[in-house]
């Protein structure tokens, strides 16, 4: 099952993007393409299973507008709106709907994602859902963590600290286990090969 990628940055560069996706990738357990950027609001009745996205992204333009990717200029809110009502369609196209990620327009510039998680059913939480912004190449540890349940949300972010003006938590990472040198080595084999081949800039 993909994990749930929503663009909403506006005018975002596909090769910005692309380079979102791979940095976001696991190299740590070596589960490859485990994200899929979902860029149509207008659901098919029928739905079928959405493959991952996979760098370089098959855009015929250089940049992301509303032409080509209904969540730009979205909110949170409205974001996290869209899932909640379409939770059996995306669920059916084999999408993550407890937890997503979004990019933004603040995210695009600092290389950093807002994990989301659904909190509607959990009565300790008053907020329908909570979201915490972290680097790119941290989120795959935490959503993983997220998804099947070996981490809380709580573990994740710092509870004492104000959320930002976007709502987010402060992410209390890098944890030892995240800056494992052959991960780095990993992760810049993959920058650099991207940048031989234009994948990125």
């Amino acid at each position: 099952m993909p994990f749930t990628i929503i663009l909403s940055a506006e005018n975002a560069s596909v090769k910005k993007v692309n380079k979102a996706i791979l940095l976001m990738e696991d190299y740590e357990y070596g589960c490859d393409h485990s994200w899929a950027l979902l860029r149509d609001a207008s659901l098919p009745k029928n739905p079928t299973i959405v493959p991952a996205s996979i760098p370089p992204l098959d855009v015929n333009e250089d940049t992301f507008t509303s032409a080509n990717n209904s969540f730009c200029g979205k909110t949170a809110d409205q974001i996290h709106d869209f899932i909640q009502e379409n939770e059996s369609k995306l669920s059916k196209m084999d999408l993550t709907v407890s937890h997503w990620v979004i990019i933004d327009e603040k995210g695009l510039e600092a290389e950093t994602c807002l994990v989301c998680e659904n909190t509607e059913d959990d009565e300790d939480v008053e907020e329908p859902y909570r979201m915490a912004r972290l680097p790119w190449s941290q989120a795959w540890a935490m959503f993983s963590n997220l998804d099947i349940a070996n981490m809380d949300f709580d573990e994740w972010v710092d509870e004492e600290a104000m959320r930002d003006e976007d709502g987010a938590w402060k992410w209390v990472g890098p944890f030892s286990e995240s800056e494992d040198g052959e991960i780095e080595k990993k992760i810049q084999l993959a920058i650099e090969k991207a940048r031989r081949e234009e994948i990125i800039d």
